[in-house]
């Protein structure tokens, strides 16, 4: 169901909020999304291109700053966060962002899995042995 005025919000409780290890892998995971999307973006814009080549149109796509601010968006503009979660804010996006773009260049089954016309048969879900551990599931 689609409302154009429907909102989720998350309720992270206070103990999730001030564990680091939680919020790297919470900004991990929103690196490892970011790329999913785009490659899928590409792919249904340049049908016509490999899925190879696809890689090489994410330069010219969304900018090494953009991948940097991967998660930033869930802050106000004038958060002030202490240095050790400034610190991931700044790197654990990008970190999994470039981490599916390895996987994405180098995996031919994670380049198939990634670009399958959909995914509603759960029996054929596709999990890279070096994505695995950093997912949540």
């Amino acid at each position: 169901m689609y409302h154009p005025g429907a909102a989720v919000a998350h309720h992270l409780p206070a103990f999730r909020n001030s564990d680091t290890a939680e919020i790297q892998r919470w900004i991990f995971g929103e690196g490892l999304v970011s790329s999913f999307i785009l490659m899928r973006r590409l792919a249904n814009a340049h049908p016509t291109l490999s899925a190879t080549d696809l890689i090489e149109l994410v330069p010219d796509t969304v900018s090494s700053v953009e991948i940097s601010n991967i998660g930033r968006g869930y802050l106000r503009s004038d958060s002030e966060l202490p240095d050790e979660i400034a610190q991931m804010f700044k790197t654990s996006g990008a970190d999994g962002f470039n981490f599916h773009q390895i996987h994405f260049k180098r995996d031919v089954l994670f380049r198939e899995w990634v670009l399958q016309p959909n995914y509603l048969d759960l029996d054929a879900c596709y999990m890279h042995p070096d994505l695995q551990s950093n997912c949540v599931i």
